[in-house]
């Protein structure tokens, strides 16, 4: 699929999910296709169309803790830290008094993240919590992204559980919207005219020998 088709369909997936009621089941989009395609761009792009805050949480990088919390003894109990990824109450009145309507939690590098990241992940897209720490779903929204397991790009084989509770959209190159894009944001002319004369070389991926 086309990012720009990809890119329609999200934003009217994340529009009627902002709008269900809390029991409801999320939509969970997952971003899928080969590196350097433009998903992580894709996902600003979101943000900037919806006018929300883009919190971006690569989960290949972090330790369970820094997504699940960290847990500390609290008197006779076991208390669970908030996650420096997530947006509280008084971060979120900041972030919508400089002129946000929300947030989008995009979690990057999933299937090249731990499985222990991948199960706290699962709980994450699904209940709309990390914890005892709730997710407003009327103001925030969460999406994922990575590799394909073809790719062979380090990535792992995602569970059956997390990736019943995901909604994939598959992405690849389109020289079309390649060339837009470039347009847009400035690109050198003569790059797109030379990606116009050979398209071959829009997007390649050789494995090391």
């Amino acid at each position: 699929m086309r990012l720009s088709l990809a890119k329609t369909i999200i934003l009217e997936g994340i529009k009627k999910n902002l709008a269900q009621k809390p029991n409801h089941k999320p939509i969970s989009f997952h971003l899928e296709g080969s590196m350097g395609i433009g998903k992580t761009a894709l996902a600003k792009q979101i943000a900037e169309d919806l006018g929300f805050y883009l919190v971006n949480i690569s989960l290949a990088q972090l330790d369970p803790t820094d997504i699940g919390g960290m847990r500390m003894p609290d008197g006779n109990k076991m208390k669970v830290l908030q996650p420096d990824w997530y947006v509280d109450a008084d971060r979120m009145a900041e972030i919508k008094a400089d002129g946000y309507k929300g947030v989008l939690y995009f979690f990057d590098e999933l299937p090249q993240s731990p499985i222990l990241n991948m199960n706290i992940y699962a709980q994450i897209c699904d209940e709309y919590r990390v914890g005892e720490y709730k997710i407003d779903r009327s103001e925030c929204y969460i999406m994922s992204a990575g590799n394909k397991l073809s790719d062979k790009a380090g990535t792992n084989q995602m569970p059956s559980h997390l990736i019943d509770r995901l909604t994939f959209v598959e992405v690849e190159a389109n020289l079309d919207d390649t060339c837009r894009y470039f347009a847009k944001v400035g690109v050198d002319h003569r790059y797109i005219g030379w990606l116009r004369f050979q398209p071959e070389f829009l997007h390649q991926f050789k494995q090391g020998e």
